[in-house]
């Protein structure tokens, strides 16, 4: 499946935890982890293998204006931003990379998912398996 079909939820958001912040679950319960940076230290998010059901704080950027907004300051000083609201409603968001002048552009009619998929494309992932 390539990354602009992928819906928003829980596989999108473990990936953006992956792949763009560099973030791995550590398992401190059965069917509970929480987020940890490379250090090991808990970032201050839970991941549930089981469904959404807590009062606890779970990290989904995909859904979440604030989470998402974390990710854009993870990449803030790696790419240049641009994001706006076309006339039809869509949520425009593209990167540049200043070194290499690679950019990517996508738009969605949400902008935390927009954030999430132009991300995951700027940090090399363009398909995920079905």
């Amino acid at each position: 499946m390539r990354i602009e079909d992928m819906p928003a939820g829980p596989t999108m958001d473990e990936m953006v935890a992956d792949v763009v912040m560099g973030w791995h679950a550590v398992t401190v319960a059965p069917g509970m982890s929480v987020w940890a940076d490379a250090d090991g230290e808990h970032v201050g998010y839970w991941v549930f293998d089981r469904p959404r059901r807590s009062m606890h704080s779970v990290w989904a950027p995909s859904q979440d204006i604030a989470a998402a907004w974390q990710v854009v300051e993870e990449l803030r000083y790696r790419f240049q931003w641009g994001m706006h609201t076309w006339i039809d409603g869509l949520q425009y968001v593209d990167l540049i990379d200043p070194a290499s002048n690679d950019s990517w552009a996508n738009a969605d009619d949400s902008m935390p998912l927009a954030i999430c998929r132009v991300a995951l494309r700027a940090c090399g992932v363009t398909e995920v398996p079905d």
